[in-house]
């Protein structure tokens, strides 16, 4: 049922679009980058970092997510879920199916995910379709991650070592709190659970 203001005969939906509408483009203003040979605006740059900065420091409550047991990681055994406990495991779940639509075969990615096969050989296997898929919205997470959990800005065949040795040194007990709490900024994670129903996680805190 439709809400109708009495006095201007405006629906809510109608209201609220327009408030949308007129918020965007204030925020596009105040965003968008100068015309050509026009002067920045005074100040605009210090406000933007000032923005980015309050939004980095405003906790948030993750509503839906599949992590396993952070056990489940420090002890790790192959499963469907965790094929490997190396930095290919990054490249699982969504990504996956950027790589495979770019082109990696079935065989390619069993390898890839696989735990017996070296820090080289995986890249080897992703090096072809990495550029394919690292703009999408999938690959830009998995950049992100890398660069900031891991310190590495650019994945290339000379950083792959230091990618493997940086992953292995975070899995361990504790690291899934100073991710999600402290540099993620999670204030809660409602995890729906995919190891059984209706799980108790040991780590309800985090």
């Amino acid at each position: 049922m439709k809400s109708r203001s009495a006095k201007s005969g405006v629906t809510r939906r109608q209201a609220f679009a327009s408030a949308g509408t007129a918020a965007a483009a204030v925020v596009a203003a105040a965003t968008s980058a100068p015309r050509a040979g026009a002067a920045e605006p005074a100040g605009r740059a210090a406000a933007l970092r000032e923005i980015a900065r309050r939004v980095q420091q405003t906790p948030f409550v993750d509503t839906h997510e599949h992590l396993v047991e952070e056990a489940s990681r420090t002890h790790w055994k192959p499963s469907g879920r965790l094929p490997c406990n190396d930095w290919a495991l990054l490249f699982t779940h969504y990504l996956d199916s950027d790589l495979k639509v770019a082109g990696m075969s079935a065989r390619d990615y069993s390898r890839f995910v696989a735990p017996d096969t070296s820090s080289a050989d995986k890249w080897r296997l992703l090096e072809p379709h990495w550029p394919a898929v690292k703009h999408t919205g999938y690959g830009r997470a998995v950049r992100l991650a890398i660069e900031r959990l891991y310190g590495i800005a650019d994945l290339n065949a000379s950083t792959i070592p230091r990618l493997a040795e940086a992953y292995a040194e975070r899995v361990k007990p504790g690291f899934y709190e100073k991710i999600l709490r402290d540099e993620a900024g999670l204030e809660s994670c409602q995890v729906n659970s995919l190891e059984a129903v209706f799980m108790e996680t040991a780590h309800p805190g985090c």
